[in-house]
Parts: C-alpha cells; structure tokens; sequence
C-alpha cells in the first residue's frame, strides 16, 4: 500500500554505444552517454569552482547543460569516475584512480538469469533504467535528486516507509544535499509538504481523497497541478 504523487577486478573497454551501457563496457572522463533523440545526456561532471566530480544527467542542449539527476550526490570524487555494470549485473561507480572503490551502486535485487546480462539505458525522458530483456531492474526517476521532471513521480510507500522525494543542492556549485527538501509526511500523506531540516516550512495546505487531481496557489501566487493517485501495491 502506498501514495504516488505525480549507475573489478578487470578493466572494461570504453562505451561505444551512443545511449546503451552493456557489460564489460565502462563510461569515463570526457565521456557521455546520449539519448535517442539527444535530448538528455549522462556523464561526469564537475561543478563551477569545485573540484568534485560527480555523475549526472543533463539537458544536453540546453546553454549551460542544466544539470537534473545526479547519482553520488553523497560520495563526490576527487577525479572522474568510472561507471560500468558491475559482476552482478547493477551499475556502480568507481573512483577512477583504482577503479576497485565503489562510491554509488544502483543497488537493485538482481535476479540470477540477469547477471552479467544487464543492460543500462539512457532514455530521452532523462531516466537512466538498467533493464533486463523487458523489465526495468532500477531507474532514476525512482530516486530524484533536486528535479522533477515530466513521469517522475514524488512516492511514499506506507509498508516500507521508502519515499521518492526532492532534495536541494547544498548550494549552486555543490549538489550535495541541501537544507530543502520536499516529500510526503507519513502522518500526512494527503500533503506536500516542503522541510528545512527537520522543521517544516510549507505545506500545500490541501486535503485531497482517493484520485483527486486539485490545484492550489502557492504565496507567491503561482498555480500547481497535482495528480494524486493511491496504489494498492
């Protein structure tokens, strides 16, 4: 039950896909993976007066190549990373000094007949799946950074307790997390609501039933459509 609200041993070859990552391939420095259409890209990236680096996904023709989904928000990394399929068919990335020190798995239950057999996908949605056959094992829009963008949803599974949820930069040339983030409250699921911190500081004011689809004004008098669905799974 639950609210929806609407990347060893051995070294890989280089990426010789434009949009597909497969085992024994690896993504590098100067390095991207782009969509179909080359809407999106994926690559690694370091921040304007930093000297972090980080994998990410960006509009990829857009000026400046905003940036709207990034993996190792946590683990920033001294030099450019590596990104591969690791043995057990997740995408992770490596430091790319040793390339044996994992500092972001996509983490997701592999079953056996996928192993060594997945596949990552960089979608022109801007969503990063890692797939097997037909089945999408993991992808990004499950784990927002600090964007939302069209078919990402904003999450809260009431068994679990695992959200999908909006995070902040730590500031313009850092996107680790911030102080802002906006979520579902378990004790208020029927609510956006946006903390700092631990404190709250504003909710969408609006209490809505079983497939609602309300709007409301926020202080500054901009409108917002939310699309509030309940899955029984």
């Amino acid at each position: 039950m639950g609210w929806i609200l609407c990347v060893f041993m051995f070294l890989p070859s280089v990426c010789t896909s434009l949009y597909t990552l497969v085992p024994e391939e690896s993504l590098g420095a100067d390095q991207t993976l782009i969509s179909y259409r080359g809407t999106f890209a994926l690559g690694f990236f370091s921040p304007e007066n930093s000297k972090k680096f980080f994998l990410g996904t960006w509009y990829n023709t857009i000026p400046k190549k905003p940036k709207v989904w990034v993996a190792n928000r946590g683990s920033p990394l001294d030099s450019p990373g590596v990104l591969m399929l690791s043995a057990d068919g997740n995408l992770v990335v490596l430091d790319g000094m040793t390339r044996k020190r994992v500092v972001w798995s996509s983490n997701a239950s592999i079953p056996a007949s996928a192993i060594n057999a997945t596949t990552a996908v960089m979608t022109d949605s801007g969503n990063l799946q890692l797939i097997f056959e037909q089945d999408i094992l993991w992808q990004s829009f499950d784990h927002p950074s600090d964007t939302l963008l069209p078919s990402m949803k904003l999450s809260l599974n009431k068994i679990t307790g695992q959200q999908a949820c909006l995070t902040s930069w730590a500031a313009l040339d850092d996107p680790q997390p911030g102080l802002f983030s906006v979520r579902i409250d378990p004790k208020l699921p029927s609510q956006l609501i946006t903390w700092k911190g631990n404190a709250t500081y504003w909710t969408s004011a609006i209490c809505f039933g079983k497939d609602a689809n309300p709007s409301f004004r926020n202080q500054s008098g901009e409108f917002f459509y939310v699309a509030h669905n309940f899955d029984a799974n």
